[in-house]
């Protein structure tokens, strides 16, 4: 059990990773010239696995849905986490912005007002959890299992039969309702793990690869239903709602279960994964986005030079550390003011 929780934490650290690089690849105001070609490929590909990491996310989720116990008092501080980080965050962006009132108002209220549209989501997810609770740890996994398949079919038949026979209105299943579904497929990870991950693993390592080829061969694919005037729906690829990138999403996750972690490792695996939230709530806040990408990395200006591969990878990644100790020293204050018996 140690060695699982220990690769669901690594699973924890990649998604956010992926997450970062997704920012990084869409908030960065590209002038990207119409041809394909290395570097726009590149940009394009550092931002393809952002909605892969939500997904691995809600994976987490309903992984260990079936044993968490609903609590109020968990919405309450996860809402006052957010909101702090909201808040400080908004009062810094007073450096360099305009004050307006909207903004304060969103920030001080930031789930109501979907500032961060996965919390908002994950929220809707705790408020439902009793609903599922007796059903996810007392119906046997076959039926688990079945019930699943249908909710996929009832879920995708649509969007295929639609994109098959070019319906001109494609439906597109709700985030919320998708992060459902994910849920229920976490949770049927943990029925099946033991055979996902020896007499069925061959299979996950197919799913992998395939959902791997069409996410890296998007922009191709894409050329290829404009250039025939097809109509698709976003999503197809690798949105949230994209069946594709959650069975990518699905195989990721179980291949990263099967790894064997040392645990030697964990102190400082634990160190990084336990402030992951924290790196999503600083880095992605809608305040100091434009100054994170577009000012203090101006990233577009380097498109033409050969530092852009290496800005590419590493600016991402010394984000990410950034607010790992930016949430590290978070918790050291709290426990530091919490010690002189106040509450922070």
């Amino acid at each position: 059990m140690y060695k699982r929780n220990l690769n669901i934490e690594v699973i924890r650290i990649i998604s956010m990773l992926m997450i970062v690089f997704h920012h990084f690849s869409i908030h960065t105001n590209w002038i990207l010239p119409d041809d394909i070609g290395v570097r726009k490929y590149f940009v394009l590909t550092l931002g393809y696995y952002g909605k892969i990491g939500v997904i691995l996310f809600i994976l987490i989720t309903g992984f260990f849905f079936y044993r968490q116990t609903f609590s109020l008092k968990k919405i309450f501080r996860l809402n006052n986490q957010v909101t702090f980080y909201a808040l400080v965050l908004f009062f810094f962006s007073l450096i360099w912005e305009d004050f307006i009132k909207d903004r304060l108002i969103k920030s001080t209220f930031p789930i109501i007002f979907d500032q961060y549209w996965f919390v908002t989501g994950y929220v809707l997810l705790l408020l439902l959890q009793p609903l599922f609770k007796n059903y996810l740890s007392e119906t046997p996994r076959q039926k688990k299992g079945k019930f699943f398949f249908i909710f996929t079919g009832l879920t995708y038949l649509p969007v295929y039969f639609g994109f098959i026979f070019q319906i001109e209105q494609h439906f597109t299943p709700s985030t919320y309702l998708v992060f459902l579904l994910v849920v229920l497929l976490g949770d049927l990870i943990r029925e099946y793990y033991d055979e996902l991950t020896t007499t069925l693993f061959k299979y996950v390592i197919c799913t992998f690869v395939f959902s791997l080829i069409l996410i890296q061969n998007q922009y191709f694919i894409i050329q290829f239903l404009t250039k025939y005037e097809l109509d698709y729906p976003g999503f197809i690829i690798n949105g949230t709602e994209s069946l594709n990138a959650i069975l990518f999403s699905f195989s990721l996750f179980v291949i990263i279960l099967k790894l064997s972690i040392s645990p030697q490792l964990s102190k400082m695996i634990l160190f990084i994964s336990g402030v992951t939230f924290d790196v999503y709530l600083i880095h992605d806040n809608q305040n100091i986005r434009q100054l994170i990408w577009n000012k203090f990395f101006n990233s577009s200006d380097f498109y033409w030079s050969n530092k852009l591969f290496l800005i590419g990878i590493l600016g991402p990644i010394f984000v990410f550390i950034a607010c790992v100790f930016i949430a590290r020293f978070k918790i050291f204050l709290e426990f530091k003011i919490k010690k002189h018996g106040l509450k922070f």
